[in-house]
């Protein structure tokens, strides 16, 4: 496992420049060039937060587009994004000393000894999750268009435009549990229950039931979202959120 003390001191060894920031107080500054990148410690060593950018004073600037020309912003404050600086800015991003990977070669590892450690297959396996149990629907989460995640998610304009919580099945599906475009159903599973307006819709597959994330518990009547149904299963690698193997049952209110 790297140790981030030693990916820290091997840093200064090639040459960067290493800086603590007041506002940034769990993470590191790596700098060459006028170049920046922030990263923190893990048990798994260094982790690169965000994306490199431009040393403004005691911030970092990142790399936009304003008015048609490419710029380092930081907040209110801007500059050129010029040839030199974005040549320096994409050399720096290139190194890989200044941006090891948290694996023991800090390199990208198909082959993963410490996978294979933990019981997982050496290399990448392709599968995918069985199919749902009978009368159950996949239910699917992603983020609505007007929303990134829940942020804006108390705008009351964005409000407006989400409408009530709602669910999309398949034509078949819903005909199956004689459900009509408007109606409300019931949507559960062991973890909880949710009262959802249907959306009949031929772009969801059939078997799949799709409910948009993201809607903020103090705004909503329901007082409740999509994550009352989420047992917070955790994914084999990474224990990234396993949100796309959640089964609900679907039926009408009066059923």
């Amino acid at each position: 496992m790297p140790d981030p003390a030693e990916q820290l001191q091997r840093l200064y060894l090639e040459g960067f420049e290493l800086q603590t920031f007041e506002r940034f107080a769990n993470s590191i500054g790596v700098l060459r060039d006028g170049c920046i990148a922030l990263v923190r410690a893990t048990p798994n060593g260094l982790e690169l937060i965000g994306t490199p950018g431009w040393r403004m004073g005691e911030v970092m600037g990142v790399l936009v587009e304003l008015d048609g020309r490419k710029v380092f912003q930081a907040k209110s404050e801007v500059i050129d994004a010029t040839t030199e600086r974005l040549d320096a800015l994409r050399r720096f991003r290139e190194d890989p000393v200044a941006h090891p990977l948290p694996t023991p070669s800090g390199r990208i590892e198909v082959a993963s000894a410490r996978a294979q450690a933990d019981g997982l297959p050496r290399l990448p396996q392709c599968w995918s999750d069985p199919k749902p149990a009978a009368g159950h629907l996949r239910l699917l989460s992603p983020a609505h268009d007007w929303l990134l995640n829940t942020s804006f998610g108390n705008v009351r304009r964005i409000q407006a435009r989400l409408g009530r919580a709602g669910i999309a099945l398949h034509p078949a599906d819903a005909a199956e549990r004689r459900l009509a475009d408007g109606d409300t159903a019931l949507v559960h599973n062991a973890c909880g229950r949710l009262a959802l307006q249907v959306a009949i819709s031929d772009q969801v597959p059939k078997g799949v039931a799709l409910s948009h994330k993201g809607r903020w518990l103090a705004t909503d009547p329901a007082r409740a979202n999509i994550n009352v149904l989420n047992p917070g299963s955790k994914s084999d690698m990474g224990e990234s959120t396993a949100v796309h193997s959640v089964q609900v049952l679907v039926q009408g209110l009066s059923t």
